[in-house]
Order: structure tokens, then C-alpha cells, then sequence
């Protein structure tokens, strides 16, 4: 009997179910690396699969960073299962293996210092109590041209290496202390200094010279026989910097302060107190993955330094992909992301910094040689420039030109002008002569010129003063009061806007038969001076300059008049003098006037 084809169907499914037919859900899943797999599996021998769940025999069958345990599973960042896995020598390492971590002594987690390659310095960290390999570079058989690094540990640096083309030229520092030339060779490398103009000297001349040295210091030089300076060893006076070296110095509870060397050599004012870039705050716990998804906490102690780990409580870990933030530098944020072994990676480096610590202190020049500050606040960013401070009287190199000489300019006196120059301090130096100025000067009594600038020449007026005119004349006496004088008199001539001295007496005629004379003598005149003299009757004739007898001898000679009068005639009258000047007066030295009337 034959079944339909539609019959027989059913039969046959149920026949392959009974054989065992696999579930499509739980056919493996090919695969080529991690990313072709779904949740937590990985790639594992072409196909997804636990990352503990992996059978193994060999450490190779395992993914990277996995071991092959005893019980023939993969598990995920296991460093060991006995310490002897940490320590195949015991005699030379302490470390024992916990939760699957070889944990040292040798160090303490953070913990980092230099070391060496050859002449090639590096650094160390501690990992795990742990000291890693040293990062420094290796060192070569031959130059590695291009780096700037002495490879070979030679103590040259790109030797053999072409640094330069021909003919090309740079300044160099003479061995001497002034600055000489190199010129590039032919086969790419620098030639010697030629120090020829700078380093040569005259013994027979030159002894010393000082040059410049170090940090702001000196050297002294001398001229060698070879007529070659010659440099001391030392360098003496330096300062306590290099400029613009940066100090960096403790402070507070794990913080730094910072301060510039200035340009002569000083340590500048330290910035405020901050907290040190790789610093933890004190008390503060971090979480860090152990085991197979376990966590153990790290604290920070007194010293801004994490502590050792805790106990590792499996299960406890991170979720792959969790971040981890924590504070560094200058207010910026380090991240530690949570891997497939859920542990916390390595912090990153620290990242969106501000510009400053807060509190540092900027400062930069302004104005005239002065300065202006801004603070860093808290949010790690500098403020606004304050005003300008310290700042000098004038620019470097401005020139002013200003009034100067006497207080006074009255009479001959008279202002002058002067210029000072602006120097690098922003002060002026000293300034120059004073040009055109007219200061005061000892006066010359009745020159009629106010040389110390009063308002006035200098008078001295004498005793018969103001005797100016035939109307202010000064009367002549004998010493009891008489009239008829036979005197002298030792007048001055105050100014040269003293015209003339005038003097008078009384005459009185004896009616008898002799002739009686009037006789003017002028003597001792000052050295200079020429006087004349003349003799009048009566004060019109005075006025009108109508003399009875005049003497008029030229320069410096004595004067001298005798006028007699006529025979029987009165001549009872107040005879008038007028002494006339010229050439230089003289207010200190008189003249002698020597007068006898009638006789």
C-alpha cells in the first residue's frame, strides 16, 4: 500500500526531533575578534564564547591576556594561581599570589623614580608592588640620526650625522667669552668657533678685561703672552638662578608652590599654595578592580598618597564601560573605564586642565618699566590685569628738554634750557649743562648794571648825598660851623646815573687892599676815573653853567683851580662847586675835594 507524501512528512519530523536535532539558539557563533560578539562573550578559537568558560590546555589557547588555569579553563586577567608562578626564584622576589595578582614588596602603588638605560635616563612605576621595566630608551650600536639623542652612549649627540649644509653659518660662544662664527663643512657637521676677532689681545697693552658668565655672573680675562685671552675657571657672583628656571616647592597639606628666576638671577615671590597635579584629597577612597570582577578599595592618607589595597570581594566589580573620575591638575578630571574583567583600567592623563593653580600669581611688564597682576581663582583660570604699579617718570630713551638756570629774571638774569635722557629704569639721568641761562653775579656798586639781578644796581651813597644839581648842593663849613670854609671832603661817586657832585660855601670878602683867591683842588682820584671841576659864582650862573674858572685835565690827573678876585669890588656870594665825572664810578673808593674860600 502506498502513503501519500503528505503522510509521511509528519512521521519524519518527529523522527528528527527524537534524533537530537540542536537548538539554532544555541549554535556557536563564528567569529574573528571580540567585536563579533554579543554581551560579555569573546572570540575564542573562531567562535564566541565565556571568558572563563573556555577550555584550554596551554596558555595559547586562551585570548590575549588570559591564562590557562589547572582545571583547563581560560580566566581573564589572571596573572597566577601559586606564588611560584610570581616568583620562579624566590631568592630574588617576594611576591605572592593573591586573587590571581602577583602583589609585591617591593614598592608601593604609585610610587615611580628615575632609572637608566646606559646614559639614558627613564622612569619606573610601581605596579602591584611591582616595579616595572624602565621606560628609557635603548641603547644602539651606532647614532640614530634626526632624534637629537646620543644613542650610542658616546657622549655626542648626532655625531656622523649631517646637521647643517654648506655653506651655511651661526654664531657660536668663544671659548674666550666673546662671540665667534661656525661655519657648516662639506660633510653636513659644524666646524670649530673662530674666535679669531674676539679672543685676541696686545700683551703690551691689555692686561684685564671682565666678561659676562653663568647665571648673571662674571669672569675675569687676561691677556696671554700669546696675545690670546685667557679665561679664569671660575664664575664668580652668579645668582642664586638661571632666568626663567621654574622652582617647584612643597607647602601646606601636599601642595606646591611655584616661583620664576628673574632676569638678574633671583627667585621671584612663590605663587600661592595648590595642590600637586597627581595628589589624592585626604580621607578620599578609590575603587579598583581585583579578581574576576571584584573590586578592593584604595584610601588616601595624610601624605595625598593612596594607601594599599584592600581585601578583594569578588563579584563586586565594575560594570564594562564604567567610568571612574577623579580630580588632577589644574581643576581638570582623569578617567579610569571599566574593562571586560570588570576592573578598572589605568587613570588617563589628566584632561580639560585649566590654565593655572589657584591662587598663582601672574605677572607681566607694563607701562613705563612697571607691573601688572592677575590671580588664578578657583576656577583655575586668571582674573583681569590689575592696574599698572611701580611704574617710572618716562619711557626708556625719551628725551625731555626743560627750563632751567635762576630763580629770577629780573634785570640781566635769564632762563636757559637743559635736556635729560630717559635710561632703562625708566628714571631720567642726571641732565645736561644748562644752555643760554644768565644767573646772578656780585654786583658792581654803580655801574649801573644789576648784575645779582635785585631790581636795581647797587648804590652807596655818601655822606653829602643827594648833592645831584646846583639846588641840592651841599654846603661847606669850617669844623666850628663858619662859613669861609678852608676844608676837604672825601666824596664817592655812587652810580653811573650820578651826573655830578655839587657843593657851596659862603665867601666873604675882607674889603681889604689884597686879593683874595678861591682855590677847588681835586686829588686822590680813583684809578679809572677823570673828574673835572668848576667854579661858579652864584647859583644862576650854576644853573646856567656860566664858571667864574673850570679845570679840565684830561684822564686821571689832579684838578686844580685858583680864581682871584677883583681889586675893590664886593664879592660876598655862595660860590657854587659842580665836580663832574667820567669813566668808572666808584662807590667804595673817594676822591678828595680841598676847598679854600676867600683868602
Amino acid at each position: 500500500m502506498v502513503r501519500s507524501l503528505s503522510a509521511l512528512l509528519p512521521l519524519a519530523l518527529v523522527a528528527l526531533l527524537a534524533a537530537g536535532c540542536p537548538d539554532p539558539a544555541e549554535q556557536p557563533i563564528p567569529c574573528d575578534d571580540n567585536a563579533d560578539c554579543p554581551g560579555t562573550l569573546l572570540c575564542i578559537g573562531g567562535t564566541c564564547d565565556e571568558p572563563s568558560g573556555a577550555t584550554c590546555a596551554v596558555d595559547t589557547d586562551c585570548p590575549p591576556d588570559y591564562i590557562c588555569l589547572e582545571n583547563g579553563r581560560c580566566r581573564a586577567d589572571a596573572q597566577c594561581e601559586r606564588d611560584e608562578d610570581c616568583c620562579p626564584d624566590p631568592a630574588e622576589c617576594a611576591s605572592t599570589c593573591e586573587s590571581f595578582q602577583c602583589i609585591g614588596t617591593a614598592c608601593d602603588v604609585g610610587d615611580a623614580e628615575d632609572c637608566f638605560v646606559g646614559c639614558h635616563r627613564g622612569e619606573r612605576v610601581c605596579d602591584n608592588g611591582n616595579w616595572t621595566l624602565c621606560d628609557a630608551l635603548e641603547v644602539t650600536a651606532s647614532e640614530i640620526c634626526g632624534d637629537d639623542e646620543d644613542n650610542d652612549c658616546n657622549g655626542e649627540r648626532e655625531e656622523g650625522c649631517a646637521v647643517c649644509t654648506a655653506p651655511e653659518s651661526r654664531a657660536c660662544d668663544a671659548p674666550c667669552g666673546s662671540e665667534g662664527v661656525q661655519e657648516c663643512r662639506g660633510d653636513g657637521t659644524w666646524g670649530a668657533c673662530d674666535t679669531s676677532d674676539g679672543c685676541q689681545c696686545d700683551p703690551a697693552v691689555d692686561t684685564v678685561r671682565t666678561i659676562a658668565c653663568g647665571s648673571c655672573g662674571f669672569m675675569d680675562s687676561s691677556c696671554g703672552p700669546d696675545g690670546v685671552w685667557a679665561d679664569d675657571a671660575v664664575c664668580q657672583s652668579e645668582g642664586a638662578c638661571t632666568p626663567d628656571d621654574v622652582e617647584t616647592v612643597p607647602c601646606g597639606d601636599c601642595g606646591v608652590q611655584t616661583r620664576t628666576c628673574g632676569a638678574d638671577c633671583t627667585w621671584g615671590a612663590l605663587s600661592a599654595c595648590a595642590a600637586a597635579p597627581d595628589a589624592c584629597v585626604p580621607d578620599s577612597v578609590v575603587s579598583e578592580g581585583c579578581g574576576t570582577c571584584g573590586t578592593q578599595t584604595r584610601t588616601c592618607d595624610a601624605t595625598c598618597t593612596l594607601g594599599p589595597p584592600g581585601t578583594c570581594v569578588e563579584g563586586t566589580g565594575c560594570t564594562q564601560g564604567e567610568q571612574q573620575v577623579q580630580e588632577c591638575g589644574r581643576c581638570g578630571e582623569k578617567i579610569a573605564v571599566c574593562d571586560a574583567s570588570c576592573r578598572f583600567g589605568a587613570f588617563g592623563q589628566c584632561q580639560n586642565e585649566g590654565t593655572c593653580t589657584p591662587g598663582e600669581l601672574d605677572v607681566e611688564p607694563c607701562g613705563n618699566c612697571g607691573y601688572r597682576e592677575r590671580v588664578c581663582g578657583q576656577d583655575c583660570e586668571f582674573g583681569v590685569f590689575g592696574t599698572c604699579q611701580d611704574e617710572g617718570e618716562c619711557a626708556p630713551d625719551e628725551e625731555v628738554t626743560e627750563a632751567c638756570g635762576p630763580s629770577t629774571t629780573v634785570g640781566p638774569c635769564e632762563q636757559g634750557t637743559r635736556t635729560k635722557v630717559c635710561n632703562g629704569t625708566c628714571r631720567f639721568d642726571a641732565a645736561g649743562d644748562c644752555i643760554g641761562a644768565v644767573f646772578p653775579s656780585t654786583e658792581v656798586c654803580g655801574d649801573g648794571i644789576d648784575q645779582d639781578c635785585s631790581g636795581a644796581d647797587l648804590q652807596v651813597l655818601d655822606q653829602f648825598e643827594l648833592n645831584d644839581s646846583c639846588a641840592t648842593a651841599f654846603r661847606l663849613r669850617n669844623p666850628d660851623g663858619s662859613d669861609d670854609p678852608n676844608v676837604y671832603a672825601q666824596p664817592t661817586y655812587d652810580s653811573v646815573v650820578d651826573d655830578a657832585d655839587y657843593f657851596f660855601f659862603h665867601g666873604i670878602d675882607n674889603t681889604g687892599l689884597n686879593t683874595e683867591h678861591i682855590k677847588v683842588d681835586l686829588t686822590s682820584i680813583p684809578a679809572g676815573m677823570d673828574l673835572d671841576v668848576k667854579l661858579y659864582r652864584n647859583l644862576a650862573d650854576c644853573n646856567s653853567d656860566t664858571p667864574l674858572a673850570s679845570s679840565l685835565n684830561l684822564d686821571n690827573a689832579d684838578e686844580h683851580i685858583d680864581w682871584s678876585e677883583a681889586f675893590g669890588s664886593s664879592d660876598d656870594s655862595d660860590y657854587f662847586i659842580k665836580v663832574v665825572p667820567y669813566f668808572t664810578p666808584s662807590c667804595t673808593l673817594p676822591y678828595r675835594i680841598t676847598v679854600n674860600g676867600l683868602r
